[in-house]
């Protein structure tokens, strides 16, 4: 990712030529805002959908709202409150894992931009997040190098997706 910063995007335009090699050809000099739309939107999609559930099997987080100021949270969870959010610089390998999911968010997001009704860039947008749904349960289902001890590398006991057991209820 030639020039853009890690904390706010995990792709580039380089990256997004891969797809459409045509991306820049719009009118359009830079996809930076999109870049970072798509950063966040990815973060809240990992934060709901993956480190929620994994960080509550490590006893990093009780579930619920985890926005806000420090007195919301208190408020929220008590003095007990043991609330870790989900933290985008741990995610050391993000530049490789979460590349082609970010393109695809992005082109996603492009296109919504470019498209004027009932478009090919609309069918284009639909394609792309379509891409991006299917990239996203991928992800999800292998995990992601996630540096829950902040040591700065990824151990194997980190790379472990943690499922919480599931549990047969008889009625």
């Amino acid at each position: 990712m030639a020039g853009s910063d890690p904390l706010t995007m995990y792709a580039d335009d380089d990256d997004l030529k891969v797809y459409r090699a045509d991306i820049l050809d719009f009118g359009v000099t830079s996809w930076a805002d999109q870049h970072k739309k798509a950063f966040t939107e990815i973060n809240r999609a990992l934060d709901v959908g993956w480190y929620r559930q994994n960080a509550a099997v490590r006893g990093l987080y009780t579930g619920g709202y985890i926005g806000g100021t420090l007195a919301d949270r208190i408020q929220n969870y008590g003095s007990n409150m043991t609330v870790y959010p989900f933290d985008a610089e741990l995610l050391l390998n993000a530049e490789t894992q979460l590349r082609k999911l970010a393109c695809f968010k992005c082109l996603e997001l492009a296109y919504a931009l470019l498209t004027k009704g009932d478009d090919s860039f609309s069918k284009l947008r639909d394609h792309y997040k379509a891409e991006y749904e299917k990239e996203m349960v991928e992800v999800m289902a292998a995990g992601i190098d996630y540096d829950w001890d902040e040591s700065g590398i990824v151990d194997d006991t980190e790379k472990a997706t943690v499922k919480e057991p599931r549990r047969l209820v008889r009625c």
